[in-house]
């Protein structure tokens, strides 16, 4: 494909380390101490009105589940960080990433995995049960569904339309399939590959439609 289009050899080199990945180890922290944190920050914001800020501020019924959200979507980018971390990673294979990814971020919507393991969280003495009287708004009846509604669901659909302008191209690269031997020698017919290379004129507009439609019928 690269020589058709005189292009040099289009390969991922590998991805950089994105806010996403520092944001992981935060929440992943975050996760771990909350309950030390509340407990050091409710002796300092006696005396400290910065204390008494963000003592207000992690006691906020919406937290641990915001956490359990997060801590699932991190894992499911971070899937996706590894693999383009991979060196001469073809750039076809972005398009098959993405579905992925996007599938699994609406899976977070339509499954229980946020709620089952917010509510593992709570329900362990190892987690969160220790603070049921401190922090009696965690464990309000409530929560869930008001969480899932105000922030779960618009924060995944969001997400979801923020991946499909990172990669605004992506549907389109199945159509080099065009180009594959087996889908040529299976097809006799003399309007093959039309669309997909006016496909490839709109999305190269260097490409002429003349010489790409030309060249698609070239015996």
């Amino acid at each position: 494909m690269e020589r058709l289009f005189e292009l040099p050899q289009i390969k991922l080199q590998g991805g950089n380390a994105t806010r996403w990945e520092s944001n992981k180890e935060a929440t992943d922290v975050m996760r771990r101490i909350l309950p030390a944190l509340i407990a050091d920050l409710s002796l300092q914001a006696r005396n400290e009105p910065t204390a008494q800020g963000l003592y207000s501020f992690v006691k906020d019924k919406f937290l641990p589940p915001a956490l359990c959200l997060m801590q699932l979507v991190h894992e499911k980018i971070h899937q996706q960080f590894l693999v383009f971390q991979k060196r001469n990673l073809f750039f076809s294979q972005v398009e098959q990433e993405v579905t992925v990814l996007k599938s699994s971020l609406a899976q977070l919507k339509e499954s229980n995995m946020v709620k089952d393991r917010w509510q593992a969280w709570l329900q362990s003495d190892a987690g969160l049960k220790p603070l049921q009287e401190e922090v009696p708004a965690y464990f309000q009846d409530d929560v869930w569904e008001s969480f899932k509604n105000i922030v779960m669901e618009p924060f995944l659909t969001a997400l979801n339309e923020n991946v499909d302008n990172r990669f605004p191209n992506t549907g389109s690269l199945s159509v080099f399939n065009v180009f594959s031997p087996r889908q040529i020698l299976s097809n006799s017919s003399t309007e093959y590959g039309d669309a997909e290379m006016r496909t490839l004129a709109e999305e190269f507009p260097r490409l002429s439609l003349t010489c790409c439609l030309s060249g698609a019928h070239t015996d």
